[in-house]
């Protein structure tokens, strides 16, 4: 389920969702995210066009070469927050103009398969108050249940629909609520709940180490825009 950033951004313009959206709002997500599944489709098949137009032979170190040019997109270094990271990169929002989104991330590896099984990444839609969350999950899951999020436990349980699901992986997108973010900042640790292939639940544990350094860092680039 490797993602490049370039799709996680296009899907934080598409989480305009909250966790008690309406029926309008929900139908307006899904359009959304059909128009950014096109977008990312576009934008893959140009980076297959310019991989195929290489004069560089492949060579055996294939996923390095991968995540140095993913790296290379990023408009500054990673920066780590325990177990958070923060990216940034430029992207071309629906006015055509470039801006820099900013977000925090942090991937969940499967022990026994040694793959990612679930990437979240939090960060801000332009002109939007509340922070996003879009969540990717892999392929071949349950998709009727959709996404539960939960802290520590207890309190509010967030349930929101899977938007769309791209050769990379399914995902989902949700605004975050000021009460949900203010117990994510409190919080330990946050249970992501989704459906595996057979319909039965797998939760899924993030740490919220680091998550609040972290955000107030994206809330900082934001106020210098």
């Amino acid at each position: 389920m490797q993602n490049n950033l370039i799709i996680l951004a296009s899907a934080i313009l598409l989480a305009l969702a909250s966790f008690n959206a309406s029926a309008e709002s929900q139908a307006d997500a899904a359009k959304m995210a059909d128009e950014a599944t096109a977008q990312a489709e576009a934008s893959a098949a140009k980076t297959e066009e310019a991989a195929a137009s290489a004069d560089a032979p492949a060579t055996a170190t294939e996923s390095g070469d991968a995540t140095a040019a993913q790296e290379s997109t990023l408009t500054r270094p990673i920066e780590k927050f325990e177990d958070w990271f923060k990216e940034c990169e430029m992207i071309t929002d629906e006015k055509g103009e470039q801006i820099e989104i900013c977000q925090i991330s942090q991937t969940l590896i499967d022990q026994e398969s040694n793959q990612a099984m679930m990437k979240i990444a939090v960060g801000y839609v332009p002109d939007k108050e509340q922070p996003v969350a879009v969540i990717t999950l892999p392929l071949g899951i349950f998709l009727p249940p959709g996404i539960e999020l939960q802290i520590d436990g207890k309190g509010k349980v967030g349930r929101l629909p899977i938007n769309t699901c791209l050769p990379s992986g399914c995902q989902a997108g949700v605004q975050l609520d000021t009460d949900f973010v203010s117990r994510m900042k409190q919080g330990n640790q946050m249970t992501v709940t989704f459906g595996n292939p057979q319909g039965q639940g797998v939760a899924a544990p993030v740490s919220l180490s680091g998550f609040t350094a972290g955000l107030e860092s994206v809330e900082a680039e934001k106020a210098k825009k």
